[in-house]
């Protein structure tokens, strides 16, 4: 059941009735997460994701958090950095994978690593898509578009 506060704000609706069923149904599965462990990084992926603003943004700062988080609550895109201190990108993505209803989410690594077993490791632990550091934000507004469809 959609959290009524955000679904109001997210229909635009003042009363909390939806008057179109497409308007209730969107609601429902709206996040984009992320995980970085840099504040910078943080940042810049947050601003470009929010512009998504029919999808809420949820950073963590922590794999860990993360992971809390998306234990019952489904996700439309999952962003992580590979290089984390508590658990790396292919660890959490790991993890992610072992929840059902994340199954078939996008998960996006973001890395400065270039050794090719960084990227066959992370494919077979279910990533889906890359980002290289430094970030580049049309390309990740692009990927997103690429993920979530035209606004």
């Amino acid at each position: 059941m959609p959290d009524p506060i955000r679904f109001r704000h997210s229909c635009g609706l003042q009363d909390g009735r939806a008057n179109h069923l497409s308007c209730t149904m969107r609601v429902a599965n709206m996040a984009i997460v992320i995980v970085d462990d840099s504040a910078t990084a943080l940042i810049v992926l947050k601003s470009v994701a929010a512009q998504r603003r029919e999808r809420e943004v949820v950073p963590f700062s922590k794999a860990s958090d993360a992971l809390a988080f998306l234990a019952d609550k489904p996700a439309d895109v999952i962003v992580s950095d590979y290089s984390m201190p508590e658990m790396d990108g292919i660890q959490f993505t790991r993890a992610v994978r072992e929840f059902a209803h994340l199954a078939a989410t996008p998960i996006v690594m973001v890395t400065a690593a270039t050794e090719p077993e960084v990227t066959s490791n992370a494919r077979a632990a279910g990533v889906t898509h890359f980002m290289h550091k430094p970030i580049n934000a049309l390309f990740f507004k692009t990927l997103l578009n690429e993920l979530l469809g035209p606004r």
